[in-house]
């Protein structure tokens, strides 16, 4: 199971896509390791969300996607 995100680098949108429906939330992590964004994942739209990161400011990130059984990151960097 595993999740891709585009684009990347990212300005103020990251499209993440999963490959399977496991997952019920996403954050996001700063190089500190702090939890900067969290999301849930409503039931049913799981293989595409787009999160509005326009917030965030510019800096490497990973992406932490978390289900019941099962858990997938990726790094992106923020514009």
């Amino acid at each position: 199971m595993g999740i891709s995100i585009f684009p990347n680098p990212a300005n103020d949108l990251l499209n993440v896509s999963t490959s399977e429906n496991g997952f019920n939330s996403v954050r996001v992590i700063n190089v500190l390791g702090e939890t900067v964004f969290e999301q849930q994942i409503v039931p049913g739209n799981h293989s595409q969300i787009q999160l509005n990161i326009a917030a965030l400011p510019p800096g490497l990130y990973v992406l932490e996607a978390a289900g019941k059984n099962n858990s997938a990151t990726a790094k992106f960097i923020k514009e």
